[in-house]
């Protein structure tokens, strides 16, 4: 320990305690804001927040009966399949959007855009599950895909670097869209 932080320290414990009751809010303050402006700890907050989002939205509307008697394509993958994908795809979403906000200057249409394709998408199992409606999550899906080229070239043409991360997900998109279709067209 320096002599300046020692002295400093024995210093701040001869003031009166409203003084000491100041500094310390003052320097726990400066500490939270030089924690949580650090890249690392917000891109971490981000994916903690979509995958917090996304768990909660799946957790309302698992998949039941309905869903097992259902004919699906015979590209429906395995149930273990679907947490995984959707923990990776949110990892990468919640970088995006960290992205947006806090290393690029997005343009607000951009940011708004991401904020409604994120609706859609934490709205879907809902559609789906709960209220069975085949036709409207296969259109929600469709706005979705359509959300998510946008957002991409929007990203490109921003010079948003990080919009390599949308692909895995536009893929998914596309894939869950295919399956999803084979259900409605066997209705």
């Amino acid at each position: 320990m320096s002599l300046f932080v020692f002295f400093g320290v024995n210093a701040m414990l001869n003031l009166p305690a409203t003084e000491k009751n100041l500094m310390l809010s003052l320097f726990l303050k400066k500490t939270i804001a030089r924690f949580f402006s650090r890249p690392i700890v917000q891109i971490v907050i981000w994916v903690a927040v979509l995958e917090t989002l996304g768990s909660l939205s799946s957790l309302f509307s698992m998949p039941g009966p309905w869903y097992v008697q259902l004919s699906k394509s015979t590209l429906t993958p395995p149930s273990y399949v679907f947490p995984i994908a959707w923990t990776i795809l949110y990892a990468l979403l919640g970088f995006y959007g960290w992205s947006l906000w806090h290393y690029y200057s997005s343009p607000r249409v951009l940011k708004n855009v991401f904020l409604v394709q994120m609706l859609f998408n934490l709205s879907w199992s809902t559609i789906f599950f709960e209220f069975q409606n085949v036709s409207l999550a296969l259109l929600s899906i469709a706005v979705m895909i359509l959300l998510t080229v946008y957002m991409t070239i929007k990203s490109m043409q921003e010079a948003i670097m990080t919009w390599p991360v949308l692909i895995p997900y536009l893929g998914w998109l596309i894939f869950a869209y295919h399956l999803t279709n084979v259900i409605f067209s066997r209705l």
